[in-house]
């Protein structure tokens, strides 16, 4: 795995650790600019209806996130689709990187790369909420919004690199 194929499942694992939704979006408008065609996992987010639903999902996931009693992202079942969601994402971007059919090896390790960020970005995330909300009397929910445009932003870094 190169430098570019280790960043971007990074990205894409961190990125779902924050908002599951958002990095399969992130991928979907990343894939439209492919020049092969898809392969593994990319097939999934590939489509152009792809394009349009994931990103109405990230946003109502957002919008679900700020609404009291959504449970921890560290809980089971959510950590279970974080995890899903940066290894597919992670594997969907190694798939439509190459202009050749994907090699199977690159594609496992791009997910289990991303898989590992999304776990670790949950907990990190949910740590530095907790943290800032300690340390400025912000609510959790607050600072939810400024966790939105973090994502978005790096949504957008890992649509567009």
């Amino acid at each position: 795995m190169d430098g570019t194929s280790f960043l971007l499942s990074a990205g894409a694992g961190w990125l779902a650790g924050m908002r599951s939704m958002t990095a399969p979006a992130a991928a979907a408008f990343r894939l439209r600019r492919r020049v092969a065609p898809p392969v593994g996992a990319a097939r999934l987010l590939a489509p152009p209806a792809a394009r349009w639903v994931l990103p109405v999902l990230a946003l109502g996931e957002m919008a679900a996130d700020k609404r009291p009693g959504i449970g921890d992202r560290t809980a089971a079942p959510s950590l279970a689709a974080r995890a899903t969601s940066g290894a597919l994402t992670a594997a969907a971007i190694a798939g439509g990187r190459r202009l050749r059919r994907a090699r199977t090896r690159e594609m496992l390790g791009a997910a289990a790369l991303g898989a590992c960020f999304a776990v670790l970005s949950s907990y990190a995330n949910l740590w530095l909420r907790r943290a800032a909300s300690r340390r400025t009397g912000a609510s959790e929910q607050t600072l939810g919004y400024a966790e939105d445009v973090l994502a978005a932003g790096l949504g957008t870094a890992v649509a567009t690199l």
